[in-house]
């Protein structure tokens, strides 16, 4: 039978050991430190910590979820400088692929992004003191690319391409739902497709 003081050891144990898994994952999931070699052992199946839940969205493209994760993060520990930091990089890196997107002539998906880091721009208190871009920045950015759709859809429209106009259009609107000249030019140019089928 175990006694009382071995039983007392073995929670200890037990105990500084998930501790040190946490502070594993916490210190190579931090920015600026360089990961370790020798990766910890990863938490349990049911078990996936915020920080790593960010980082495999992040990976997948899923920036949306990702910036929900964290603001929820953020808001379960508000004081919580490290998540704050963390939510940083994230825009900073969100922001660098709307650029990269932008620079290939990509405007929908640029556009997104831009959208996505807009909606979600922090309290100018805050974050947004440490961001290379500022509020007005992006929405500079956000009507250049709804601009390059603009024109985009209606010369596609204007060659003949019904198809992309309309995919064009309907990217457009994903930016801004209320806008009523491309709505009708959209619904103009579904009906003409309708039409040309046999």
């Amino acid at each position: 039978m175990i006694s009382l003081h071995q039983r007392r050891l073995l929670v200890s144990v037990l105990l500084m050991t998930l501790v040190f898994q946490a502070c594993a994952l916490i210190k190579r999931e931090m920015p600026g430190r360089p990961s370790a070699s020798a990766a910890p052992a990863p938490p349990a199946a049911s078990t996936v910590l915020p920080p790593e839940q960010i980082r495999q969205q992040m990976e997948a493209g899923n920036y949306r979820q990702a910036v929900d994760l964290h603001k929820a993060a953020m808001a379960s520990e508000p004081q919580n400088k490290n998540l704050v930091r963390a939510f940083e990089i994230s825009l900073e890196d969100i922001y660098l692929k709307a650029e990269k997107a932008a620079a290939a002539n990509d405007f929908a998906a640029a556009g997104k992004l831009y959208h996505l880091i807009y909606g979600n721009y922090p309290d100018p208190k805050g974050t947004a003191q440490t961001l290379s871009f500022t509020r007005a920045g992006l929405a500079s950015k956000l009507e250049q690319c709804k601009s390059a759709l603009y024109h985009r859809g209606f010369q596609e429209y204007r060659d003949g391409n019904l198809n992309r106009a309309i995919a064009v259009w309907q990217d457009y609107l994903s930016l801004e739902p209320d806008n009523a000249d491309i709505q009708k030019a959209l619904n103009t140019a579904k009906t003409q497709q309708k039409n040309l089928r046999p």
